[in-house]
């Protein structure tokens, strides 16, 4: 046998067991990230499933408060009247308010339900 083949073999052998643990190591890793990655994707993927599943209610200063009111093409005017008077806003709807139409009057009400105010700027 040469005599560095010896050294050769053992320090091969003790380095062995370090790319054994590197290799775990790095599979540990990766078992986090994706379980991290997949937890993420799911939170995400239900939370906007229940988004876009809310019914969608649309509030502008220019609006009419009347028994149609709500739509896109026929937006109430008052969120006192959408809520208080319609009964039609149920927990996790949206309401979307418009942006571009002017300042809202100030309203005090108590809101039953559980909603989301959105920007009519955020839905575009």
């Amino acid at each position: 046998a040469q005599p560095g083949s010896a050294v050769k073999h053992s320090d091969m052998a003790r380095r062995a067991p370090m790319r054994l643990l590197g290799r775990s190591i790095r599979v540990v890793l990766l078992c986090v990230f994706l379980c991290t990655v997949l937890r993420y994707t799911v939170a995400h993927s239900a939370r906007d499933t229940a988004r876009d599943t809310a019914r969608r209610w649309f509030l502008s200063p220019a609006g009419t408060d009347t028994s149609a009111c709500g739509t896109q093409s026929s937006p109430c005017a008052t969120l006192t009247y959408l809520i208080a008077t319609r009964h039609s806003v149920e927990d996790g709807d949206v309401i979307v308010l418009d942006s571009s139409s002017g300042p809202y009057a100030c309203e005090n009400l108590t809101v039953p339900v559980a909603i989301t105010l959105q920007s009519s700027s955020q839905t575009q």
